[in-house]
């Protein structure tokens, strides 16, 4: 689940912990991918994805999108690959 943060501006900030299902002995390299997303064609569809911090229990996300975005929903995958 993305909870709304920072305030109010140009650029709006939604971020999420994802946890993993198993500890990794070391933080793996994570990727993730947009698989998804339902955007409003009136306005422009801005919309950025990435990984703020990767630990051994997991990782946050952050979706960046512009004031005048309408974003409906977005659907991201993931994977984590261990050393």
């Amino acid at each position: 689940m993305l909870d709304p943060g920072g305030p109010n501006g140009e650029l709006r900030t939604f971020t999420g912990q994802v946890v993993f299902e198993r500890v990794f002995s070391a933080p793996p390299v994570v990727h993730v991918g947009i698989t998804g997303f339902d955007i409003d064609h009136r306005d422009n569809a801005r919309l950025n994805v990435g990984i703020v911090g990767i630990d051994e229990r997991g990782f946050q996300l952050e979706l960046r999108t512009w004031w005048n975005t309408r974003l409906w929903s977005v659907e991201l995958n993931w994977i984590a690959l261990g050393h």
